[in-house]
């Protein structure tokens, strides 16, 4: 399949190998029974709240659905369904060539973490309809194990060149709202239709909430995972934009 697509899979990359047959374990045994409950007919919705895309093309055509998905700058994602009466059914995931320059592991982490959600879609346990998101954010639980990670990842964070800044924002299509002022960078993601994180951080404090709504619907384990690796895609893009 490598020499048919131009993407190519977790172990081609540098290190790959340790995490490869960890995502294989995952996608064939955690989770396969709830990926199979996903309906196909859905997966256009399903695209559209995970802000990604179904891809339709010719080379595509003895998989019901191969779903593309494009979170921060240079990565991506495609997991492909396989469909068979005889055989079962099949979940692969690939990435772009230009993917290699992210680490691995936090490749790996988007991975896993896009997997859980299709998951919990196909066994009904989080929605794709619209829903009222509260415009509530509260701190992520000090008490929880993943509130020490959370703080580490922010701490990578330096104030960049804000005009260089704004002009080179779009890079993060999940980014949808910002504010700067002349000692705070406040920015507002919502990597999932269901899902808004706020960064806050200055030379004084720095701070990462949720929102309430998010809270109530996600593990917390997987809110941590996806808030400390966008978090340190936001500021590795954005130590590179200071340095422009």
């Amino acid at each position: 399949m490598s020499n048919i697509f131009p993407f190519v899979q977790l172990k081609s990359f540098e290190n790959g190998w340790r995490y490869s047959g960890k995502l294989k374990e995952f996608l064939k045994h955690k989770y396969h029974s709830s990926l199979a409950k996903i309906n196909d007919s859905e997966i256009k919705k399903i695209s559209t709240f995970l802000k990604g895309n179904v891809l339709e093309s010719r080379i595509f055509k003895n998989f019901a659905w191969v779903l593309f998905l494009h979170p921060v700058p240079n990565l991506e994602i495609y997991i492909f369904c396989e469909r068979s009466s005889k055989a079962g059914d099949n979940f692969t995931i690939f990435f772009g060539k230009g993917s290699s320059i992210i680490p691995v592991e936090e490749i790996y982490g988007f991975a896993l973490i896009y997997i859980s959600m299709l998951a919990l879609i196909g066994k009904n346990s989080i929605s794709t309809d619209k829903i009222l998101l509260s415009d509530k954010f509260i701190k992520f639980p000090e008490k929880h194990k993943g509130h020490s990670l959370l703080m580490k990842r922010q701490s990578v964070f330096t104030k960049p060149d804000m005009d260089k800044l704004i002009k080179n924002i779009g890079m993060f299509p999940i980014i949808t709202d910002y504010n700067f002022s002349k000692d705070t960078i406040e920015l507002i993601v919502k990597p999932v239709d269901n899902m808004v994180i706020k960064y806050i951080y200055n030379a004084d404090s720095k701070k990462i909430l949720i929102s309430e709504t998010c809270m109530k619907i996600y593990p917390e384990n997987l809110i941590v995972s996806f808030a400390s690796l966008i978090c340190k895609s936001i500021a590795r893009e954005f130590s590179k934009v200071d340095k422009i």
